[in-house]
């Protein structure tokens, strides 16, 4: 009997390990993406929408993937894998410091949003005794221990094939209610009430501009990291159309009500396991959006300050000592924005990036 064991040099050592790295950052910003995108439409699109919540779903999706496409034809242009080399190729160092100021903002808002929605499920939804804040400081003390390092992504790599389980029960679950009467009527409650829902969603896939702030795990691939969260925010859009009726779709309730109105009408192990899932998908979100927070801020830059995400969880916290209602509506108002500084970003770079290659 023969034993063989293979012995990887330095260098096969070295692009294994920055292999792993760039997986456990492009699952973690997957997750980020998909738990965005899945808030605004259940909060904010589904309530207007209703029963045509399912196409309209795709038409807010074509927003961000235009501008994830002229994003990825300028870096092609530059010859570069990242968002923050391809804009320091045609602006130079300032391209890249605005581009760290804007994912810090639009970062920040998306944390705050995650961790209001998080607390807000503690203190409405299960009846959690505490004030938001106590409860917004212990959720932050809580996530002090997971953000040393690489610790968070490493965390939702791990917990990725969990998490994608408890989600095939519950969309078993959604598939024994489901009618195909429930994507009508088509139109909703009519053209305004779908203008509305799509001046609230135009901006919700901004987050997959995220995926191009990290080196791609194989080179040359940029479109296909899109796909599973698109198809997975769809598919959970699909299946709460087709197993809720549309009044209920377009009943309006707080904001922990909307983000249980898909999980209330589940068997109750399968609502628990629902409301574990949310708790826990928020939970490493705000974690997530600390770590990408830092690491955008920090690109321009030499060094990583270890303190940084730590001093973003706090800001998030503290956030939670204003009014609720007010943050909210606060929020909701920027929601339809935040893909406009990116889409204007693009639309700047691109003819500068084709005048410098003409010029080499």
């Amino acid at each position: 009997m023969r034993t063989i064991v293979k012995v990887h040099t330095p260098e096969e050592r070295l692009s294994m390990r920055l292999m792993g790295e760039r997986r456990t950052s492009q699952c973690l910003i997957r997750l980020v993406a998909v738990v965005s995108i899945l808030r605004t439409l259940m909060i904010r699109v589904m309530p207007l929408a209703g029963s045509a919540g399912w196409w309209l779903t795709a038409v807010c999706f074509v927003p961000g993937l235009a501008v994830y496409g002229l994003l990825v034809l300028c870096m092609r242009l530059t010859k570069t894998v990242v968002l923050t080399d391809m804009l320091r190729a045609v602006f130079g160092p300032f391209g890249a410091w605005l581009l760290a100021l804007l994912l810090t903002a639009l970062l920040l808002l998306d944390g705050v949003a995650s961790m209001t929605a998080l607390v807000t499920l503690f203190t409405e939804g299960i009846g959690t005794e505490g004030t938001q804040f106590t409860l917004a400081l212990l959720t932050g003390a809580v996530l002090a221990f997971c953000l040393h390092r690489e610790g968070i992504s490493r965390g939702a790599f791990f917990l990725r094939w969990i998490m994608l389980a408890a989600l095939v029960v519950m969309a078993l679950d959604w598939l024994s209610m489901a009618h195909v009467d429930g994507l009508f009527p088509v139109m909703g409650d009519g053209v305004p009430s779908l203008m509305a829902a799509l001046r609230v969603g135009l901006s919700l896939s901004w987050p997959l501009i995220l995926l191009l702030t990290a080196e791609p795990v194989r080179p040359g691939v940029r479109f296909r990291p899109v796909l599973p969260v698109l198809l997975l925010c769809f598919g959970v859009v699909l299946l709460t159309c087709l197993s809720l009726p549309h009044e209920l779709l377009v009943t309006h309730h707080d904001l922990s009500g909307s983000l249980l109105e898909m999980t209330l009408h589940l068997q109750p192990a399968v609502c628990t396991l629902a409301i574990c899932l949310l708790l826990l998908t928020l939970f490493l979100t705000i974690g997530g959006t600390a770590y990408l927070l830092t690491g955008a801020l920090t690109a321009p830059m030499s060094h990583d300050p270890v303190w940084m995400p730590y001093a973003v969880v706090a800001l998030i916290v503290l956030s939670q000592c204003l009014d609720i209602r007010m943050l909210w509506s606060f929020l909701g108002e920027c929601g339809p924005w935040l893909l406009a500084p990116l889409a204007a970003l693009a639309v700047i770079a691109l003819p500068v990036a084709l005048v410098k290659r003409r010029r080499v």
